[in-house]
């Protein structure tokens, strides 16, 4: 928070705190926890998330054509052999 917002004014440090009065949770004087990044719990976290990453595009445009092809009235592609053959 800068020194210029409105709430800075308000706040104190945690020192100024008496011991039995209740300190903000951002006062408290305690470090955030370290995330050990070769941890298994962390791996399968970063696992599940960057399977979601991938997978979310694909499955909105896949279900985007399939939905097309079923209620859009958008012909599936066909491969026309016999004709490519002959061209060549």
């Amino acid at each position: 928070m800068t020194p210029s917002s409105p709430r800075a004014a308000d706040l104190k440090p945690a020192s100024a705190f008496a011991e039995d009065e209740w300190v903000p949770p951002g006062l408290r004087g305690r470090a955030p926890p370290t995330i050990d990044i070769k941890s298994p719990k962390y791996r399968s976290a970063a696992r599940r998330v960057t399977l979601a990453m991938i997978a979310a595009p694909i499955a909105i445009v896949t279900s985007y054509h399939l939905a097309m092809r079923t209620w859009g009235g958008v012909e599936q592609k066909k491969l026309d052999i016999k004709q490519e053959q002959e061209d060549a």
